[in-house]
C-alpha cells in the first residue's frame, strides 16, 4: 500500500464531489475537494521536482462503493493511478478489489479527517493499528507559491515501534475548501509546496514543465529508507 509521504489528495466539503456517494455519512468533509478534472501540481523545494495529480474518473469498488481515480505523475515519468473513498469522516486511500486481510479487505489508508480539530489523532494504516497513526495540528494561515491559504491543517504520520520507540516522518498540510497544499518533513529533501491548483473552477498559480527528482545522495542509508520509505 502506497504512503502518501509527499502529497494527499482531496475531496470537497460535503456536496461539491462530482458525483453523489451514497456511501458517504453526514460528517462534513471541509478539507479535501475532489471533482473529475480537478488538477494540483506539488514542487519539491530541494531540486524544482514536480509531481502532477489529477482526478480523472470515478468507478466503484468491488463492494460497489464509489472511489474516484487519482492520476499521479513523477517528473517525466509514466503516471501511476491511485484509488480513494470517502467513508466515516475519513478520506481513505484505497484498493478496487479485495485482498487477503479481512479485517481491512481494501487495504485502506485513513489520509486525513474530513472535519478536523486541534489534536486529532488516528490511525492511518488500518492493517497496523499500533504502528502508524496521524495527528492532527491546526494552522491559521500557510504561505504557498498559490498564494496564502486560510484555515490549515497539518497531519503528521508518525511511526511507533514495537519496541517503544517513535519517529515523525512528515506533515502535509491541507486548507479548508481546497486540499493538500504542501508538506515538509525533517528530511528538508522531502519538502514540497503546491505550485498550481485547479479545483472546479478555481485556479491558482502555474503549472510549470514537468522535472524528475534529483537523486538523494542519501537514499541507501539504512536509516533514512527506515524513517521514511518504510513499507507495510
Amino acid at each position: 500500500m502506497f504512503s502518501f509521504i509527499i502529497l494527499i489528495f482531496f475531496i470537497s466539503g460535503c456536496s461539491k464531489s462530482s458525483e453523489p456517494n451514497s456511501d458517504i455519512d453526514n460528517i462534513p468533509n471541509y478539507y479535501a475537494p475532489l471533482n473529475v478534472g480537478d488538477i494540483r501540481q506539488f514542487v519539491r523545494q530541494s531540486d524544482s521536482a514536480t509531481v502532477l495529480q489529477k482526478v480523472i474518473f470515478t468507478t466503484k469498488r468491488q463492494d460497489g462503493v464509489n472511489a474516484f481515480a487519482m492520476e499521479t505523475t513523477n517528473g517525466t515519468n509514466l503516471p501511476d493511478t491511485f484509488y480513494c473513498v470517502v467513508r466515516n469522516g475519513y478520506f481513505k486511500g484505497t484498493n478496487l478489489n479485495t485482498g487477503s486481510n479481512p479485517s481491512n479487505p481494501y487495504n485502506e489508508q485513513n489520509i486525513i479527517t474530513t472535519n478536523p480539530s486541534d489534536g486529532d489523532r488516528f490511525i492511518d494504516l488500518i492493517s497496523y493499528p499500533d504502528t502508524v497513526y496521524k495527528v492532527a495540528k491546526y494552522f491559521p494561515s500557510r504561505n504557498t507559491l498559490c498564494g496564502i491559504f486560510n484555515n490549515v491543517f497539518g497531519f503528521t504520520t508518525i511511526f511507533h515501534y514495537s519496541n517503544g520507540g517513535r519517529d515523525t516522518s512528515s506533515t502535509s498540510y491541507f486548507a479548508k475548501d481546497i486540499g493538500c497544499i504542501g508538506s515538509s518533513s525533517k528530511h528538508l529533501e522531502l519538502n514540497s509546496d503546491i505550485s498550481y491548483l485547479k479545483i472546479g473552477n478555481q485556479e491558482y498559480g502555474k503549472l510549470r514543465p514537468p522535472k524528475s527528482i534529483t537523486p538523494m545522495s542519501n537514499i541507501n542509508n539504512p536509516i533514512f529508507q527506515k524513517r521514511v520509505y518504510r513499507k507495510y
